[in-house]
C-alpha cells in the first residue's frame, strides 16, 4: 500500500502489467533509493561500456551487466512488449534499426 501510486503509474504505461509493475517496485524500493535517471541505470547494470585494447582498437560499445540481473532482465523484456503495443517506442525501435543499430 505504500507504493499504491508509484505501481498505478506503472501500469498506466502501454506493455508493462501487474506482476512486471510489482516486480519494478520490489526490485528498486518504489524508486525512492535513486535520486536520478543514471542512478538506475547503473544500478540496474544498463550504462555503456567501451571495450578497448591498446590505441588503435575499438570495440563496440555494450552494456555494463555489473548491476541488478533480475532488475536488468525484466526491463530487456518489458521493450518487447513496449515496441509491440506502444507507439512512441516503436517509433523509436525502428529509428534506431533504420540507422544500423542491433534490434537488442
Amino acid at each position: 500500500q505504500e507504493h499504491q501510486e508509484v505501481l498505478t503509474r506503472l501500469k498506466s504505461i502501454p506493455g508493462i502489467g501487474n506482476k512486471t509493475a510489482l516486480m519494478l517496485v520490489v526490485l528498486t524500493d518504489g524508486f525512492e533509493r535513486f535520486t536520478s535517471g543514471s542512478e538506475l541505470c547503473s544500478y540496474a547494470g544498463l550504462t555503456p561500456v567501451i571495450k578497448r585494447s591498446g590505441s588503435s582498437v575499438t570495440g563496440r560499445s555494450k552494456i555494463s551487466k555489473m548491476g541488478n540481473q533480475k532488475l536488468r532482465n525484466l526491463l530487456f523484456m518489458c521493450s518487447f512488449n513496449a515496441c509491440k503495443y506502444n507507439k512512441a517506442c516503436r517509433d523509436i525501435y525502428e529509428r534506431l534499426v533504420a540507422k544500423g543499430k542491433s534490434k537488442k
